[in-house]
């Protein structure tokens, strides 16, 4: 059974641009949906590209945030 769904320009175009010859619109959207992944914390591992000093920098500046953060509430 076909829907009639209402999209705006910009929706349109951009599906238009991914739709090959002979394709339906329906079967852009499914494609694309099926395309979809799930992004897994161990599909990161390993992809941080900076050094380690650069990840302690940012570690340990993650850590004084949220010791601020604390010291902050228990002071409320």
């Amino acid at each position: 059974m076909a829907r009639i769904v209402m999209i705006n320009d910009e929706v349109y175009a951009r599906l238009r641009a991914l739709k090959k010859k002979g394709e339906s619109f329906g079967s852009v959207i499914l494609r694309l949906m099926n395309q979809r992944k799930r992004i897994s914390v161990l599909d990161l591992a390993g992809k941080w590209p900076y050094s380690r000093e650069k990840m302690k920098r940012v570690e340990d500046t993650l850590e004084e945030s949220w010791s601020k953060g604390c010291r902050q509430l228990q002071q409320s």
